[in-house]
């Protein structure tokens, strides 16, 4: 299993009534799978809650592979053994090998962007 970034589509979805919301439709372009979540005040977490649900839907083997921790666009600090690096997730990807998600991201140092697992990744949580 597979998510990259260029196959989703964000919108802020606005219902029929047309009054401003913070609910989030997100689309995967090639499966045309859509997702809209609004649990939440906060625009960030419902991308977040909208984007697990996409990974589930699109799962082929829900018992094999399990719930990703990070979702895609995720701002995370890379723990390198010398230094840390800001980051955003653009891709994440199952291996049945190791069983285990790993995230490609996109760091603003390019020399550090690459694929990484969850044991070198943080959240980088908003204060």
């Amino acid at each position: 299993m597979q998510l990259i970034a260029r196959d989703v589509l964000i919108h802020r979805f606005v219902p029929d009534e047309g009054e401003p919301s913070t609910a989030v439709r997100v689309t995967h372009r090639t499966n045309r799978t859509e997702v809209i979540n609004e649990e939440t005040v906060s625009p960030r977490d419902n991308l977040r809650r909208a984007l697990a649900e996409l990974v589930a839907i699109l799962n082929p083997h829900p018992d094999h592979i399990r719930e990703p921790r990070l979702q895609l666009f995720d701002e995370v600090t890379l723990k390198l053994p010398e230094s840390t690096q800001d980051g955003r997730i653009l891709e994440m990807k199952w291996n049945f090998t190791s069983r285990e998600w790993f995230y490609f991201v996109e760091c603003r140092n390019t020399h550090a962007s690459g694929e990484y697992v969850i044991a070198d990744l943080q959240l980088f949580e908003e204060v």
